[in-house]
């Protein structure tokens, strides 16, 4: 979570500049996935073997990347480009499980999210990840905060040498990848962000 919080940092300076989040979206949804992540963490902290954790993981990601890969839209589809979107009751409480999940699994939320906010809001795939690459850099730093604070003691100097190198390298990605995603047809994006997942 701490190296997410580098390479999602990085990535909402870009998307801050292109103006690809939508605010309305992010303050309406970031009180759920913080109180669902926050408990998600809690629950980590308590399970006794990391069995579980590692197992939920790979069939959580293998059922959304399906349920994106399956949920077919017709040609010509008109894409939601209102910055005043405001996310339904479902939408909402859906976002709480996410954050839960998040913080749960120690992984971003924008797997779950982004997929939610393509099909049900019918966003384009980059204001949909400009908007998660935001949640998900709030959500990393406070669950990051969390965990650590939990496992305060056990950092070494090895911990936070490789955190030094990771944030490097989650800095460049939080660059590059906003650029290649913008040089990309939003179905092709999609495409890409299915078979990642």
């Amino acid at each position: 979570l701490l190296i997410q919080v580098a390479g999602m940092g990085s990535a909402t300076l870009h998307n801050l500049r292109n103006r690809t989040i939508f605010w309305k979206l992010v303050i309406r949804l970031l009180p759920f996935l913080i109180a669902g992540s926050l408990l998600g963490s809690f629950v980590a902290q308590g399970l006794p073997s990391g069995w579980f954790l590692k197992m939920g993981l790979g069939i959580l990601s293998i059922v959304i990347s399906l349920y994106f890969a399956f949920k077919t839209e017709g040609y010509g589809i008109e894409l939601n480009l209102d910055r005043s979107t405001r996310p339904t009751l479902p939408v909402m409480a859906v976002s709480g499980f996410f954050g839960a999940l998040s913080g749960l699994f120690s992984i971003g939320v924008s797997d779950f999210l982004i997929p939610m906010l393509r099909s049900r809001l019918k966003i384009p795939m980059a204001h949909a990840i400009g908007t998660c690459i935001f949640i998900n850099f709030s959500i990393s730093a406070i669950s990051g905060l969390f965990h650590s604070g939990i496992a305060r003691g056990r950092f070494s100097g090895d911990i936070a040498g490789l955190l030094v190198c990771a944030w490097a390298g989650a800095f460049l990605g939080g660059q590059l990848g906003p650029r290649l995603s913008a040089m990309m047809e939003d179905e092709r994006l999609k495409e890409i962000f299915i078979f990642a997942l």
